[in-house]
């Protein structure tokens, strides 16, 4: 075995060698204790891997930098009378400036890939518009895809199921009204809290007691779902 070469003070990525180990590896080979810049100390090298190995293994990875409105309009032009946006920038092999922006995902949401992270279109219409991301944007027309600017209005989650058509799995026909057995029940639900209406001989009077509950509580949120 050829004499040990001295790696106190070697620096590779985060680690810096600032002793040897008392004891060898099972192989034989030295064992040098780093520094991590994350902050762990004494992390055991051995000297076969101390030209490779570049940190602890531990580090937290660096917080990702919030997106922004500047990095937004750095990549893309947004057309606010039709909801569209168009790259600026080339994108890979396959997009170049000018070419439309994104795709319809599975739910009927326009989104777009930024930084490897996916966004939905109507957000960043209204961050590339206002600076801000609100928790939760409205459709007005219900048209998922439709991203005009003026089609869009920062909500509440009540609002915004307010706002949204018939459930696919409602087999009454009618938006608020529900069999239970006997006759038909009309309910509406307002943050959080579902609001019995009372029950009915037909569906269609059920119906009508949601909305003219729902026109109250919700205003221009509301929808019959027809």
């Amino acid at each position: 075995m050829g004499a040990l070469v001295d790696r106190i003070g070697f620096r590779n990525g985060r680690l810096t060698v600032v002793a040897l180990a008392p004891k060898r590896a099972p192989n034989r080979q030295a064992i040098w204790l780093a520094d991590c810049d994350c902050g762990t100390r004494h992390h055991p090298v051995c000297s076969g891997e101390i030209k490779t190995t570049k940190s602890c293994g531990k580090c937290p990875r660096p917080a990702r930098e919030p997106f922004t409105q500047k990095r937004l309009q750095e990549l893309l032009n947004y057309d606010p009378q039709t909801g569209i946006f168009v790259w600026k920038v080339v994108r890979g092999n396959s997009v170049k400036p000018g070419d439309q922006a994104g795709c319809v995902n599975s739910k009927g949401y326009w989104e777009i890939v930024i930084d490897k992270k996916t966004y939905l279109a109507h957000r960043l219409a209204w961050l590339y518009a206002y600076g801000t991301f609100p928790l939760i944007l409205d459709h007005k027309d219900r048209n998922k895809s439709n991203n005009r600017i003026a089609n869009l209005r920062k909500a509440t989650p009540s609002q915004s199921q307010a706002n949204k058509s018939i459930s696919r799995d409602n087999q009454s026909g009618y938006k608020g009204v529900s069999w239970n057995g006997r006759n038909w029940r009309a309910s509406v639900r307002h943050n959080g809290k579902s609001i019995h209406l009372g029950s009915f001989s037909t569906p269609a009077l059920a119906h009508a007691a949601y909305c003219a509950r729902a026109k109250q509580l919700f205003r221009e949120f509301f929808c019959s779902g027809t």
